[in-house]
C-alpha cells in the first residue's frame, strides 16, 4: 500500500510540475490587412506561445503564452522585428521596409 501511495505522489507531482503556466495579454499591433494578420500570427509561432490571434478592426493581438518560456517584452520585440510596431516598441525602418508595400501601415498615418 505504501508503494502505491508513493507512486501516486510521484506521478501526481510529475503532472503538476509539467503543467504549463498560461498568461493572456492583448498587444496593440499596427497592421492593415490579411497579409499583416498572417505575418503577425506567424511571427508569434514560437516556443512559449500557445495562441496568437490579431484582429485588423481593433489592431489587437490576443496572445496566450507561458511566461516561464517567453516574456511579454520578447513578444513585442518579435513583432517589431517582423515589421509591425506595437504599443511598446516601434519597428525599425529596416524591419518595416521589409514588409510588402501594400502592408505599409505608416503610409496611411501620413494621409
Amino acid at each position: 500500500m505504501k508503494k502505491l501511495i508513493i507512486l501516486s505522489l510521484i506521478v501526481f507531482g510529475a503532472f503538476s510540475a509539467t503543467k504549463a503556466q498560461k498568461v493572456e495579454t492583448n498587444i496593440i499591433v499596427q497592421g492593415i490587412c490579411g497579409m499583416c494578420k498572417d505575418r503577425i500570427e506567424t511571427a508569434l509561432d514560437v516556443k512559449g506561445v500557445k495562441y496568437a490571434e490579431w484582429t485588423n478592426e481593433t489592431s489587437v493581438c490576443k496572445v496566450v503564452y507561458n511566461p516561464k518560456k517567453i516574456s511579454e517584452m520578447e513578444l513585442h520585440k518579435i513583432l517589431a522585428e517582423a515589421g509591425h510596431s506595437t504599443n511598446l516598441i516601434e519597428a525599425s525602418d529596416e524591419d518595416y521596409n521589409k514588409i510588402n508595400a501594400c502592408c505599409r501601415y505608416k503610409e496611411l498615418e501620413k494621409h
